[in-house]
């Protein structure tokens, strides 16, 4: 059954009914598991209608780099300051490890094997949770808009780098006072009212505090990467 170019065309291989369509001047065929041809037809018309919404573009998803779906996903929409997160994270670690790979070949082993690499760079568990969370939107992103067909299984460590003990009013009173530096006891002072990490506390910017208030606005998007 044939149609004309720009409405797609329907197509039997062995059994099953075959959907094909034009983007950007690349085929993209899709099997639609159908054997009734009015069934066919109607996956048919939802592959057109995505394509003109923009969730199908050219390509074969078998060639698809992961490195497009790294840069698809660093465009979507995010917020701005979580972008600047996942581009620092991406562009440091996942890129240079994965970028490269087709995107229908990588396996759970492979992404075992980047957790182990970042394991031997110092990092905990936590931190390669965060960066493979990354990678799997980025592959969740490409198949919404069908340029991969499936996201692989991640595997996530459970998270053992929990905060333990705390610090008795005495002791930290005396430790306060012995702080003799302005800038070091100002640090001290918000870690023990807080609770914050010393990386969190670190990168805190002066628009993030109200004085008047009196707070200091710490949202998770405006947490840095462990490193």
């Amino acid at each position: 059954m044939k149609k004309a170019y720009g409405t797609g065309t329907l197509y039997l291989r062995e059994k099953y009914w075959w959907a094909k369509i034009h983007v950007d001047g690349e085929p993209i065929c899709r099997s639609t598991k159908c054997q009734k041809i009015s069934d066919a037809q109607k996956f048919l018309n939802q592959m057109m209608a995505k394509k003109v919404r923009g969730e199908i573009t050219g390509g074969r998803p078998d060639q698809i780099l992961i490195n497009e779906l790294l840069n698809d996903v660093l465009v979507s929409d995010i917020a701005d300051s979580t972008r600047k997160n996942w581009k620092q994270v991406t562009e440091a670690n996942i890129r240079p490890f994965f970028g490269h790979m087709r995107a229908a070949r990588l396996t759970s082993d492979k992404i075992q094997e980047y957790r182990e690499k970042r394991l031997l760079d110092g990092v905990v568990d936590a931190t390669v949770n965060r960066e493979l969370t990354v990678l799997r939107t980025a592959f969740n992103n490409g198949r919404k808009r069908s340029k991969v067909y499936q996201c692989p299984y991640f595997p996530m460590k459970t998270e053992t780098n929990i905060r333990t003990g705390y610090l008795p009013d005495a002791i930290y009173v005396t430790l306060r006072d012995t702080i003799t530096e302005p800038e070091v006891k100002l640090l001290f002072v918000i870690a023990f009212h807080t609770g914050i990490r010393k990386n969190e506390l670190l990168s805190i910017k002066w628009q993030q505090v109200d004085l008047e208030a009196g707070f200091i606005d710490l949202s998770p998007d405006d947490l840095p990467p462990e490193n």
